[in-house]
């Protein structure tokens, strides 16, 4: 999308995912289960690794690591962080 977005000519971008694909029954969607803990997208990258695979190992890293610096601090300071 960002590399398409100074091609098109509206403002707002929305990214629906695999919803047009679950929607159409061309892909399953996960169990309850695996919904309901949060691993939906674990499932996804197992039952098609080469669509989310690349971005996710690209992405998941950075992700992780943001999260991990975060997590001390909000623990620490609930109001908002260091700076408040």
């Amino acid at each position: 999308m960002a590399a398409l977005q100074p091609q098109l000519p509206s403002g707002v971008l929305l990214s629906v995912g695999a919803a047009f694909d679950l929607l159409s029954g061309r892909i399953r969607q996960a169990p309850a289960l695996v919904r309901r803990s949060g691993f939906e997208w674990l499932w996804r990258l197992i039952r098609e690794p080469r669509r989310p695979g690349p971005r996710s190992l690209r992405n998941g890293p950075l992700f992780l690591g943001l999260i991990g610096q975060r997590a001390p601090w909000d623990e620490a300071f609930p109001g908002g962080g260091v700076t408040g």
